[in-house]
């Protein structure tokens, strides 16, 4: 879980991975989570999606974020 300016995100993944195309992908991904999610809101990668079943989530699309090749998945966690 991080915790950023905007809202707060969660991610999953190998920091070594090259999922960004330049390393550190889950690190630059939740960054870039914490800058989409609204105030209070709390944003997760798909990887994290998949292994919270049961867990109130909404599906807000693919986002095309700075330093990712490819739109990436983003969920939403539900607030009760």
């Amino acid at each position: 879980m991080v915790t950023g300016g905007a809202g707060d995100a969660a991610v999953a993944g190998d920091v070594d991975d090259k999922l960004s195309g330049r390393g550190k992908g889950p690190v630059q991904l939740a960054s870039r989570h914490c800058a989409q999610a609204a105030p209070s809101g709390i944003l997760v990668s798909n990887a994290v999606a998949e292994l919270c079943i049961g867990m109130p989530l909404s599906n807000v699309g693919q986002f095309a974020l700075k330093g990712f090749e490819q739109p990436v998945q983003v969920h939403a966690v539900a607030t009760v």
